[in-house]
């Protein structure tokens, strides 16, 4: 899984680890912005048929509501090849499955997934094991 690390100005979560995300502007598909997000914050580009929907949930946050959809996307990329927007990103990193549900256990708040309520983050867990599967039985590995 790729993590990038939010830059130091970023007013939410700075220098915390988070997944690629951002805003739809107004008369924006889902799809689009994320596309566009990908490219700008990291700097690769996605073709629609590449995003997977994995789930659409809405904020508990009382001050900020708003409705995330979280994709997924396989890509082939080295982390040198990855051209970082400086004013959101300051580096990237992958970490494997086990990884983050280490950082969950561990309760590391340098990541901004560790706030993801536990249903929430074992069902996404679950369904990124299987597509860690999935992606074994397709190409043998």
């Amino acid at each position: 899984m790729l993590f990038q690390k939010r830059a130091e100005s970023k007013k939410t979560s700075p220098n915390k680890w988070g997944k690629t995300g951002g805003h739809v502007d107004a008369g924006e598909e889902v799809e689009t912005a994320m596309i566009r997000e990908i490219k700008e914050e990291i700097g690769i580009d996605i073709d629609k048929k590449d995003l997977e929907l994995l789930s659409i949930y809405k904020s508990e946050d009382v001050k900020n509501k708003y409705f995330g959809y979280d994709f997924f996307a396989r890509v082939n990329y080295l982390i040198e090849e990855y051209t970082l927007q400086k004013e959101e990103v300051s580096e990237v990193k992958y970490m494997t499955i086990e990884e983050m549900e280490k950082i969950k256990e561990n309760n590391d708040e340098n990541y901004t997934f560790i706030k993801w309520g536990n249903e929430s983050f074992y069902e996404k867990i679950r369904m990124l094991k299987e597509k860690r599967l999935n992606a074994s039985a397709t190409h043998g590995v």
